[in-house]
């Protein structure tokens, strides 16, 4: 069984993780475009973000913010994404 420590460690390195992923896809879809798939995956991590206790209330709350417009953009912005999509 795990201690607290190793809890904490743990549930920090997935915010890491989340917060690597989500920088990681806006890059990529500045670079290669946008599709409906970065897209809700990026909102994903983001709710992971908006979600985590462990991280700074400021933080939460921008990503908290993102997602909405991220989120919104799935409609708007993406309707057509995925019959156009091209996944590297």
């Amino acid at each position: 069984m795990m201690d607290t420590t190793e809890t904490g460690e743990i549930e920090r390195a997935r915010a890491e993780l989340s917060l690597a992923a989500a920088l990681h896809l806006l890059s990529s879809s500045v670079a290669r475009g946008i599709t409906a798939a970065k897209t809700q995956a990026l909102v994903q991590h983001l709710q992971r973000l908006a979600n985590d206790d462990s991280l700074d209330a400021t933080l939460r709350q921008a990503c908290r913010e993102l997602r909405a417009q991220w989120a919104g953009s799935l409609t708007t912005h993406c309707a057509g994404c995925a019959q156009h999509a091209t996944y590297h």
